[in-house]
């Protein structure tokens, strides 16, 4: 098929290179608007899946503090406990 014929006919065929016409350069830029939305939207789920990461670590560590604060805070009422009976088992 000659590239100077047909509904996006060439301009400068006679000179060696080919211009298209305006509905051919239009779908190239929206062609490439979509793969610049695409790549954005990749990278938007990237930040979220590191996001999300980022928030389960920091609830992970809560949980663990929340926890050993709760035993340091329960230690206090053991030792008084322990020290009450090793006074009584000393009387015995």
């Amino acid at each position: 098929m000659d590239p100077c014929r047909g509904p996006v006919s060439p301009v400068a065929c006679d000179r060696g290179y080919v211009l298209y016409s305006p509905q051919s350069s239009q779908r190239t830029q929206r062609k490439r608007s979509i793969e610049v939305t695409m790549k954005v939207e990749y990278v938007f789920t990237i930040l979220t899946i590191i996001n999300a990461l980022f928030v389960t670590f920091v609830i992970f560590m809560q949980y663990k503090l929340s926890k050993d604060k709760f035993k340091l805070d329960l230690f206090d009422k053991r030792y008084a406990i322990y020290e009450g009976t090793k006074k009584f088992l000393d009387k015995i």
